[in-house]
């Protein structure tokens, strides 16, 4: 923060903030600009967050996808266990998987770790990657996906009550779903763009939706309250799982530079744009 407007007492010049956005983008990025070096905007619509966080602090806005997403899974999950909805989410235990490995998975699985929840993760990557081993840092299992049968994966890890799709093909939604347990929500985040085709049997899908009193929801992105609560929850996770926190920002570079950087660096999970 370079300068305030009269009248602001909430924020003052040389604060660490983090702006807000809406899910349809109104306000926000599209608003802002891409790779802006500064910008304009109305102190409401402003988080303050802790300098302590200062390097993670662009970890904020992805956060608030996954926090927003596993909030409505736990809404779900708490009216099913009959646990009021005020509850911190970690009363009622969850199993969930997270499948995709990149910075929305990462920011899914490692909340779900401050929360108590067994979590595992996975993606199309070797065990020995740098994302596989940052889920392990936090204490998520991760298994390789081209290694495993669904099967098989209820065999080592069992059913979950929660899985969160955090990566852009549509096929985990199909293979993955029946690994649901009684009353589990598949919650699903992002999508690919064009259209795809499949064979589905929706008469049995849907069977066993109901049967199992399956819910499947999608998010777009977070809302204010979630930005707050994101703040607050980075906190937490800085303080339990540093490591695999500071590691996720892969490394940083000048926005010429971004192309090239991106090229050289295929394991990379969040870059970081320095514009100084």
């Amino acid at each position: 923060m370079e300068r305030v407007g009269q009248g602001v007492t909430d924020i003052a010049p040389d604060d660490v903030v983090v702006p807000t956005l809406t899910p349809d983008r109104d306000r926000g990025i599209d608003s802002h600009g891409w790779f802006r070096d500064a910008f304009v905007e109305n102190a409401r619509d402003l988080v303050k967050i802790s300098p302590a966080l200062a390097d993670v602090a662009m970890l904020v806005e992805p956060l608030t996808v996954t926090h927003h997403a596993l909030c409505q899974a736990h809404a779900l999950r708490a009216v099913r266990a009959g646990v009021e909805l005020f509850r911190e989410l970690s009363v009622v235990p969850q199993r969930v998987l997270v499948v995709g490995a990149g910075p929305i998975g990462l920011l899914g699985a490692l909340p779900c770790r401050t929360w108590g929840y067994v979590t595992v993760v996975t993606d199309l990557l070797e065990t020995q990657s740098h994302r596989a081993r940052l889920a392990g840092a936090a204490g998520c299992e991760y298994f390789d996906a081209r290694e495993f049968t669904t099967q098989q994966i209820a065999a080592d890890y069992g059913r979950f009550d929660i899985i969160v799709r955090a990566s852009p093909p549509f096929e985990p939604l199909l293979a993955y779903l029946e690994l649901l347990d009684r009353g589990g929500i598949f919650n699903l985040i992002g999508w690919e763009g064009g259209s795809r085709n499949a064979s589905v049997d929706l008469a049995t899908l849907i069977r066993d939706a109901v049967h199992h009193e399956w819910g499947i929801v999608g998010t777009l992105g977070g809302r204010d309250a979630d930005f707050r609560a994101a703040v607050e929850r980075l906190g937490v996770m800085h303080e339990s799982f540093p490591e695999a926190l500071n590691s996720m920002i892969t490394s940083f570079c000048a926005p010429r530079g971004l192309p090239s950087h991106v090229r050289l660096r295929p394991q990379r999970v969040k870059i970081g744009l320095d514009s100084r």
